[in-house]
């Protein structure tokens, strides 16, 4: 890379702010916008036969953003197990829990 084009590429980083890099869960390498950057990774490794990298790149989306649905279908598409569930989600199904509790109590 022309060493002209280092400082140009600091400028365009710098205006784009929402153009974020989040690490991956447990270390490694930076992926740009997050969640959705290893999604899409999972998808061209899955589209490209690669099952085993995709699981790992859908898992880390997950890791990142857990109520990430396409994500979860994804890992079903694949055959492979669901990771744990996202403290949100076990909140919201200990609120689905009470709710069908009190129902049948009244």
């Amino acid at each position: 890379m022309p060493a002209a084009a280092i400082p140009a590429l600091r400028r365009r980083r710098r205006a784009h702010p929402g153009c974020s890099a989040e690490r991956r869960p447990g270390g490694g390498a930076q992926v740009p916008h997050g969640a959705a950057g290893y999604y899409l990774l999972g998808r061209i490794c899955r589209l490209t036969n690669r099952q085993r990298q995709a699981v790992q790149h859908f898992a880390a989306a997950l890791a990142l953003d857990g109520l990430l649905w396409c994500a979860y279908e994804e890992l079903c598409i694949l055959g492979a197990p669901p990771p744990r569930a996202a403290p949100r989600l076990q909140c919201e199904q200990a609120v689905c829990e009470a709710r069908r509790r009190w129902a049948g109590a009244a």
